[in-house]
């Protein structure tokens, strides 16, 4: 192989690498957080869970089937995304090792996206403190278990190193 080959499959195999980083963080901060609201659910039929998985309000994902799995897809793509898209927004401003950014954007972005009970049948009435109090607790021990994920296999990021 030639040189420039090695570099171009050393470079593919970090972007996988990174790519399957970000999805087991978020898949894994997702899980925790479905356990999270599950319990509340099976206990004391808190329905935050439901609002998690829901998707009956948003018009062209409600059509499709099997609903199960598309609620799944959802919910895991959402924590992937939010858990990555965060992370490099903070990077950006030399801020991705704060924990406490972490806990109030995720936190306060999350318990007002509560609203969105609103607009389905299966979930808490808006008027649910206890829901939303556990929907709001749920997200906070999202966003913690997806910084110490983030700090433990992704770290600071490169560009800290530019600068």
């Amino acid at each position: 192989m030639k040189g420039w080959e090695i570099y171009t499959l050393n470079k593919k195999y970090k972007r996988m690498k990174n790519a399957l980083l970000w999805i087991t963080i978020g898949l894994i901060s997702g899980v925790v957080l479905a356990v999270f609201l599950i319990i509340p659910q099976i206990l004391w039929e808190v329905k935050a869970y439901n609002l998690l998985f829901e998707v009956s309000y948003i018009p062209w994902l409600n059509k499709m089937h099997p609903v199960w799995l598309i609620q799944g897809i959802f919910h895991f793509t959402t924590c992937i995304f939010s858990l990555c898209i965060l992370y490099y927004l903070l990077a950006y401003f030399k801020k991705e090792t704060y924990l406490w950014l972490y806990i109030t954007i995720i936190g306060i972005g999350s318990s007002l996206l509560f609203f969105l009970t609103l607009l389905a049948e299966n979930t808490p009435p808006i008027t649910d403190y206890v829901a939303w109090l556990f929907w709001t607790l749920g997200h906070v021990l999202f966003s913690i278990t997806g910084w110490y994920l983030i700090q433990l296999w992704i770290g600071q990021s490169p560009s800290r190193d530019k600068f």
